[in-house]
């Protein structure tokens, strides 16, 4: 049988999203529906060699302010951890740079896409080369974008025939596809090969 660890957070704003990140000990960002993206962590405990059984105390490390009033309803980390993308209800995503999130600098966002959508961001999937990730949208469609240059507009847009908002994106463990599903019932599958 599972057992509840810990209840974290104040109630204060509504958590819409979450996102573990892949390499430090039970860290995990949080977008929130009054705009703001928290970051919890238990402390020192990776550093400290404590196992996945035990943890510290969590408290909340960053807040990440740029969405302000806007709900972030999808958050992901890269699979290398170094960056963390967000995207929500005005269509805008914000990448900020996580890999100093250890030595407790400020974390700085490092490109924003504004009206990457025409609708709110409902998900963000990173292909596993951290190099690429894809978004799913109110407006019905599915986009591929390039980490590294982000607002040369995206890599793929996908006018997915959906009928409605596209709620979720997946991506493959090659990252060659994304999968997405929508209100309309159906899911459909996608080439990210550039």
């Amino acid at each position: 049988a599972g057992t509840v660890l810990d209840s974290i957070g104040s109630g204060n704003s509504i958590p819409l999203s979450l996102a573990l990140h892949p390499f430090h000990f039970l860290t995990f960002a949080v977008g929130r529906k009054n705009g703001s993206i928290d970051i919890y962590s238990s402390g020192g405990a990776a550093a400290a060699g404590i196992k996945d059984d035990v943890y510290g105390q969590f408290r909340r490390c960053h807040r990440l302010v740029q969405h302000a009033g806007t709900p972030v309803r999808a958050v992901a980390y890269t699979p290398d951890g170094s960056l963390l993308i967000s995207g929500c209800d005005d269509g805008h995503i914000y990448i900020h740079d996580t890999s100093s999130f250890l030595k407790n600098e400020t974390i700085r966002m490092v490109a924003a896409i504004h009206n990457a959508h025409r609708g709110y961001i409902l998900s963000v999937a990173v292909l596993p080369d951290s190099k690429r990730f894809v978004t799913s949208s109110a407006d019905k469609t599915v986009k591929v974008w390039n980490i590294g240059t982000p607002n040369a507009g995206p890599v793929h847009t996908f006018d997915t025939g959906h009928e409605n908002m596209v709620w979720d994106v997946a991506c493959s463990a090659d990252g060659r596809r994304s999968v997405s599903c929508s209100d309309d019932g159906m899911m459909q599958v996608y080439s990210c090969v550039e």
